[in-house]
């Protein structure tokens, strides 16, 4: 168990990563570990770990600056991309409404449950999956899908405020 000064430590770290990410302000960490599609990434002002998400190869022990791209407090997981990938917002909602344009499947970090529906984060962008557009497999267990990556359709796109869908289809 904690104790209260390690509990308000905790609270301050956390708060200070999401200001971070709020700000996409970089941070330096180290490379500890490649793994299959991303790298495991060490950041030391934090005493945190977390996934580098990139297609540039590092070696361990390698120093790169990155910014938050997700973080959710409840997991603790954290993931990254390099600090010069950061992409401008305009440049990010493009994307996405061109993948809405073409019927695109894009991918998205759960990062909470609300009303029954799910949190995401999308390219850095704030968006949600209404209970309407969740199939009845996952309706029961939501929550587990917190911290997992998932592939969903874009039904609206508006700064700050994406609405998706785990459906499939148009229904």
């Amino acid at each position: 168990m904690l104790s209260p000064e390690e509990v308000v430590e905790r609270a301050r770290k956390w708060a200070e990563i999401f200001q971070y990410k709020d700000e996409k302000k970089p941070v330096k960490g180290v490379i500890t570990k490649k793994l299959k599609v991303s790298y495991r990434i060490y950041i030391p002002k934090w005493d945190v770990e977390g996934r580098l998400i990139t297609k540039n190869k590092f070696e361990e022990g390698q120093e790169v600056e990155v910014v938050v791209s997700s973080a959710n407090y409840v997991t603790k997981q954290l993931t990254f991309r390099e600090a010069n990938y950061v992409m401008k917002e305009t440049e990010i909602l493009s994307r996405i409404l061109r993948a809405k344009e073409k019927h695109q499947l894009m991918s998205a970090s759960v990062v909470g449950v609300s009303h029954g529906g799910l949190i995401l984060d999308i390219m850095g962008q704030r968006g949600y999956i209404p209970p309407s557009h969740i199939p009845k497999k996952y309706a029961d267990k939501v929550s587990s899908l917190v911290g997992k990556t998932i592939k969903v359709r874009i039904l609206r796109v508006r700064t700050n405020n994406i609405l998706a869908s785990l459906r499939t289809r148009n229904s």
